[in-house]
């Protein structure tokens, strides 16, 4: 069983720069395991998932025990699967592997709209998700089953 969710090397500059506060660089993310969990969700919305070729430090498993780290992971893989057994314990690094590859997705997608990484950051966030939630309410997101 994995004890660990992998980053993928290629984007280990641009997640760090996300999540470190000072003169170069804003923070977006309190922490690398935000900015993966953020990813995933923009590249499961995108279907969009990518491989990971090459591994960077990976974050250790346990930190993902938030209120809503486990569950998200658990949603993720039942929806890309529709197999709710996949949440079985014996499944866990089928569910991890799903999680990382919609991560990569998310990440090149959030490198391919953010770019650089200017000093406008947080408004192309901003620009970012209106663009994703784009005529979308939250009435549409709990009853599009």
């Amino acid at each position: 069983m994995a004890d660990r969710i992998r980053r993928p090397k290629e984007f280990e500059e641009f997640m760090n720069k996300l999540c470190k506060k000072g003169e170069s660089s804003t923070q977006i993310f309190d922490t690398l395991k935000d900015c993966m969990v953020f990813c995933a969700a923009l590249g499961a919305k995108n279907d969009r998932k990518e491989a990971i070729n090459e591994s960077s430090e990976p974050i250790m498993l346990h930190l993902f025990s938030g209120e809503y780290d486990k569950a998200f992971i658990n949603a993720l893989a039942i929806s890309d699967t529709n197999d709710a057994r996949i949440i079985e314990s014996s499944r866990e690094d089928e569910r991890i592997k799903i999680f990382e590859e919609f991560a990569c997705g998310g990440l090149h997608i959030l490198r391919s709209e953010l770019g650089d990484l200017d000093l406008e950051i947080e408004k192309q966030m901003v620009s970012l998700i209106s663009k994703e939630q784009q005529g979308k309410s939250i009435i549409d997101d709990i009853s599009s089953f």
